[in-house]
């Protein structure tokens, strides 16, 4: 009921959206954007995992208005869902051969599910392997999981899925490595998991991957050479361009011209290149906020509200490695940046960001500076000024924090029960008579203020 009641406090009533087939995933994304119109940027700091190596590798905003935090906790593979102010509103973990599992990337599918790509560590189980294949899951809207599948790269079979996205036609296409050959691998599935064709780029190893909306795709690789590459392709795996650059690039995603925008390090500097749909560079720009020699990096790049630009990744001072997130405009000029943790003194990085529909942003990767100890998944929601405003008591169902409106009987906020009939029921249609009887049948002329004589 959480976008039921945003949009009840704006006048506006969906009753049962979670049960109503009807409501098809682009409407409810309008609806989740028009209460990001509405109401204020929410923030929220928030760490989970165990005593071992736990790391959020990707993070998206669903489409009741939470985050849903893919990466690996202990051994598994993980997916997390919190709501728009941090609560965690469930975990699920993954266990492909009873050994180690990583998960790399998420997308949310039309009917609210999950498919998730990464890595599971096989003993033999499948195919004869011994060591990581790459592996698909498919999970229900509450994480649950409906199906797995392992692929094969190479002859020796084993490889990494670093990234996934849904296609025109509701399949899916993911990008692999393979560990052996170091190519990259893309692979297409039915909408079941089932493999129906799959390309291969040879000495590339994918960081990042998008489908297009002609059939094509898009990715950002590593080369041998100590560089990157960026390939668009078309529906049949032939290059359409390939732009080849010095450095890292770790990163790659859309953007509202039709164009691309690409992200990582180049001589220790946070690194964003913006291509237009030809391949074109729009702008190519370093940025070092202290003029050091420290290295920076940034592994992760979305396009803003506004139409600029915002990157997350790490970098490093005299006292560790601190998160950094900086936004830039259309043109690629700082505007904001900032460092995370608040309370730093330790490793910290980010390798994954998001624009939140309310103007914010979201982020995660990992932190060693709190938790339950040594790395533990971090997730960042700021404002749109890149800042993190706790709220230290409790948001009312208006979100203002430690404000005093609740919720009605039928769920609008500070409504006073006005759409409540006479009857207790919540947009019924009963209604008193003239002698205050729900539903009772008295006639004007019987009740004793009516002259029946005129």
């Amino acid at each position: 009921m959480y976008l039921n009641r945003m949009l009840s406090s704006i006048g506006l009533r969906i009753f049962n959206i979670e049960n109503m087939n009807v409501f098809k995933m682009n409407r409810i994304l309008f609806l989740v954007l028009l209460v990001g119109l509405c109401f204020p940027a929410t923030s929220f700091e928030m760490t989970s995992g165990t005593t071992s190596k736990d790391v959020g590798e990707a993070v998206i905003q669903t489409s009741d208005g939470g985050y849903a935090i893919v990466g690996n906790e202990g051994y598994d593979a993980v997916l997390m869902k919190v709501d728009n102010f941090g609560n965690q509103s469930w975990t699920q973990t993954y266990d492909g051969f009873s050994s180690t599992d990583y998960a790399y990337d998420v997308k949310q599918t039309s009917d609210g599910d999950y498919i998730i790509v990464g890595s599971t560590r096989s003993g033999g189980n499948f195919n004869g392997i011994y060591g990581y294949v790459v592996w698909m899951i498919k999970t229900d809207s509450d994480g649950n999981e409906l199906w797995a599948r392992p692929f094969l790269t190479d002859e020796a079979g084993k490889g990494n899925a670093v990234a996934v996205d849904i296609t025109s036609d509701g399949s899916y296409i993911l990008f692999a490595t393979s560990e052996s050959s170091g190519d990259t691998y893309v692979i297409k599935t039915d909408a079941s998991g089932n493999e129906l064709f799959r390309y291969i780029h040879y000495d590339l190893s994918v960081q990042s991957g998008l489908a297009t909306s002609d059939g094509g795709y898009i990715f950002a690789a590593l080369t041998p050479s100590l560089g990157a590459r960026v390939i668009r392709a078309d529906n049949n795996g032939s290059d359409i361009w390939s732009n080849e650059y010095d450095n890292n690039l770790y990163s790659i995603e859309k953007t509202s011209d039709g164009g691309y925008i690409a992200a990582g390090s180049k001589d220790g500097d946070f690194w964003l290149i913006k291509l237009d749909s030809s391949g074109n560079e729009d702008f190519n720009n370093l940025y070092d906020d202290d003029g050091s020699s420290w290295s920076h990096a940034a592994f992760s790049v979305d396009q803003a509200n506004d139409g600029g630009y915002i990157a997350a990744g790490y970098k490093n001072s005299f006292s560790g490695q601190d998160i950094w997130l900086l936004k830039v405009d259309v043109d690629g000029g700082v505007e904001l940046n900032n460092t995370y943790p608040v309370s730093n003194s330790d490793e910290d990085w980010a390798y994954s960001v998001k624009s939140a529909n309310d103007g914010g942003y979201i982020l995660t990767g990992y932190t060693k500076s709190s938790g339950a100890g040594n790395k533990d998944i971090y997730i960042l929601k700021t404002d749109e000024n890149l800042d993190l405003i706790p709220c230290d008591g409790s948001y009312d169902c208006n979100y203002v924090c430690d404000g005093g409106a609740v919720l009605d009987d039928c769920d609008v906020c500070d409504g006073g029960n006005a759409d409540m009939d006479c009857a207790g029921v919540c947009g019924g249609t009963s209604v008193l008579d003239c002698t205050d009887v729900c539903n009772g049948d008295a006639e004007m002329d019987n009740c004793m203020f009516l002259d029946t004589d005129s």
